[in-house]
């Protein structure tokens, strides 16, 4: 039996990986820390595409819980789509913490 894996497994068994609550309105460095912290927690737990919107919303406090349930009321009263993977969620949240011109600033 190959020890340094038996070693592994029981450290992962016993290691949580926890993931904040995301509160910070219009707060680009805590937007970019807390989706770094989604990006990890997912590959972690390799977590299905198809749950990471629901873990995501479920993560949501404050008011971006209240601004992502006011978009889900918007499109339901519409034709439009919602938001309906981490993928498109994260672009939506991009769009609400970064400023347009964030990557222009990061690069001078």
């Amino acid at each position: 039996m190959n020890q340094p894996n038996v070693l592994y497994h029981e450290v992962e068994k016993h290691s949580r990986l926890d993931v904040p609550n995301f509160s910070s309105e219009h707060n680009t460095d805590a937007f970019l820390d807390w989706k770094h912290h989604m990006k990890a927690y997912f590959g972690w737990y390799d977590m299905p595409k198809e749950r990471k919107l629901q873990f995501v919303e479920a993560n949501l406090i404050g008011t971006n819980r209240i601004w992502r349930t006011s978009y889900k009321e918007s499109f339901s009263k519409s034709d439009n789509m919602d938001i309906t993977t981490w993928s498109e969620m994260k672009a939506s949240m991009k769009k609400r913490f970064e400023p347009q011109n964030f990557k222009q600033r990061a690069h001078i």
